[in-house]
Formats: structure tokens, C-alpha cells, sequence
């Protein structure tokens, strides 16, 4: 497994998700190999045996001379036996936690709530800068402003100790570091042909997830759209498949040129949901979203699991 660290250049315009990256990465393989290779890579993925699997983008944060990598909160049942219900609440709005408090919280109902009754979870918190941009609405037509029409956008901006890191594996994950280093020229999201979303990166070995011995289930690191026999097997483990869903409706992005830009919309299992293991190579598949033509475009929906022992 690989960590690639990420170091912002720019403001993003949201939180990038791993079928985001996942589609700017095939769009990137498409100018950098040829088109028997790409269409080799991406009909790789639609058949389910992907080369390689990503995360969506997490935070991390430099501390000293070490790197705090962040993961999402497990969606998992809260044991709230003598937890102050002030502190329960606060705990309850965190997104992220330090990787090495995740194993902490997932051994025993015990140490769940000693964590977060002394709350320990606030020593090390993510604390990104969110804004609102004001923007004016272009008539093409005309080639000016549309008076009164005015709308927003969200960007993060991160500081000098803070960053964003992916996980990237798979028997063939030199793919996608190519495709990155073309992304961190170009950009990556929304507004990336104005400047945003642009990056600098460092791929290292991912040695701050231990290998858990005879695990039970595990967390998603990114967006999952799981196929029919995994979501039947996942309703038998009621005790332990517990999630949150996440809806989207996407754009086609830049490099299309279509007169309706929006692709079908996508319910999928987000970041920090957790599910039971079953004896497979890869969870989840790619989805058709749009056909134009002899067009289709796809949508990325393998998860990729943290494996981890779940005690109750």
C-alpha cells in the first residue's frame, strides 16, 4: 500500500472525493497512454478487476517532524455508559481522528469510552480554513456580467502544517502515480483550468496502518458502491454493518463538451462506514452514469478497506 502525501498549491474548491479523483486519473491515462492501453485500464475497472484502488483525499498535518495522518470517524455504535452528555455532543461533530486513535476506539467498549470521556479525541482536531467566494454569472452570449445574478462556492485553503494525503493500492498502482503527476500540472476539481485545485505530491509506503491479525470487518476510505451479492451478504451482520450514505449528482467535468453536463445520480456508502469482510480481492464496481452516443461514462464506486478487529 502507498500513501501519497499531497501538498496544496492552491485553494480547493471542495473536499475531493475518490470518484472525483478516480475520474480525473482516467482522464489523465487518456492522454498519457495509448488508446488500446486505456481502453485496456478502464475496461479493467468496469469488469471488476481493477489495477489499482484509491482512497478519497484525508487530511494530515504536520507535526515537528512526523506526519499526523487523519482518518474518518467509524461509523460505529457509541457506548455513552457515564459519558457527560456535553461531551458526547462535541465528540459527535468530529469527522476526523487520528490514524493511531482509530484502533484505540475500535478495541473494546472500554476504551471507546475512556477516549472520549477524557476527551482526547481534541488534542490532535482538523482545523481547515472554509470560505464562501462570491462569483458573477457569465452570459456567454453577450460576453459580460448578468447583473443581480451573483452565486457562491466553497474552497478550503490549508496552511503551512497542514496537507492531504490519498491511499493507493493494487497490483498495478504506477498507473495512477503517472496520471497524478500529470493532475498536479493541471489540477484537480472544480475551477482547476482558473488555478485551483493544483498540487505537489511524494509517494512513500503506507506504514502508519498495522496489518490486524483475524480481522472482522472494515472501514471504507472512500466513496463505495457495493454490488447485489455483497449488499445481501452485508444485511446478514446487522451487528456490525452500520453507515452513512452520501448522494451525488456530478458533472462531466471540463473536458467534455456536452449540452447537458450532468451525470445520473449516484447514492454511495461514504468514508467511515463499516461493513463485514467476506473473501474477496475487491469490493464494489464502476457504474454507467451517462451514454452519448457510443460515449458511456463511469463512475467509481470500489471501496477501499481499512481491515480492522472490531471488539464489542
Amino acid at each position: 500500500m502507498k500513501v501519497i502525501n499531497i501538498f496544496p498549491r492552491s485553494s480547493f474548491r471542495v473536499n475531493i472525493d475518490s470518484d472525483t479523483i478516480w475520474g480525473s486519473i482516467i482522464w489523465a491515462l487518456k492522454h498519457i497512454y495509448s488508446e488500446r492501453e486505456f481502453n485496456e485500464i478502464l475496461e479493467a475497472f468496469i469488469f471488476k478487476t481493477p489495477p489499482f484502488i484509491i482512497s478519497s483525499f484525508l487530511p494530515s498535518k504536520k507535526d515537528k517532524e512526523k506526519i499526523i495522518y487523519f482518518l474518518p470517524k467509524p461509523n460505529i455504535r457509541l457506548y455513552t455508559d457515564g459519558i457527560d452528555s456535553s461531551k458526547l455532543k462535541d465528540y459527535k461533530k468530529v469527522k476526523f481522528i487520528p490514524s493511531n486513535d482509530f484502533f484505540l476506539i475500535t478495541k473494546s467498549k472500554e476504551d471507546q469510552i475512556n477516549y472520549i470521556s477524557t476527551e482526547d479525541w481534541k488534542k490532535s482536531k482538523v482545523d481547515f480554513k472554509t470560505e464562501q467566494i462570491q462569483h458573477n454569472t457569465i452570459d456567454r452570449l453577450k460576453g459580460g456580467t448578468l447583473e443581480g445574478n451573483l452565486f457562491y462556492t466553497t474552497e478550503v485553503f490549508y496552511g503551512n502544517n497542514y496537507g492531504l494525503y490519498l491511499l493507493l493500492d493494487g497490483d498495478n498502482t504506477d498507473l495512477a502515480i503517472n496520471a497524478l503527476r500529470f493532475l498536479s500540472i493541471n489540477g484537480i476539481g472544480g475551477d482547476a483550468n482558473i488555478g485551483k485545485g493544483h498540487f505537489s505530491f511524494v509517494v512513500d509506503d503506507c506504514n502508519f496502518i498495522p496489518e490486524v491479525k483475524d480481522p472482522n470487518c472494515f472501514m471504507n476510505l472512500s466513496l463505495y458502491y457495493p454490488t447485489k451479492d455483497e449488499l445481501l451478504s452485508f444485511k446478514e451482520y446487522i451487528e456490525i454493518f452500520n453507515y452513512e450514505l452520501y448522494s451525488k449528482k456530478g458533472k462531466t467535468g471540463r473536458y467534455f463538451n456536452f449540452a447537458n453536463v450532468w451525470k445520473e445520480r449516484i447514492t454511495f456508502f461514504k468514508e467511515g462506514s463499516i461493513f463485514p469482510l467476506m473473501e474477496k480481492s475487491y469490493y464494489g464496481r464502476c457504474i454507467k452514469v451517462k451514454q452519448d452516443g457510443n460515449l458511456n461514462i463511469y463512475s467509481n464506486g470500489f471501496a477501499f478497506p481499512l481491515k480492522f478487529y472490531l471488539g464489542r
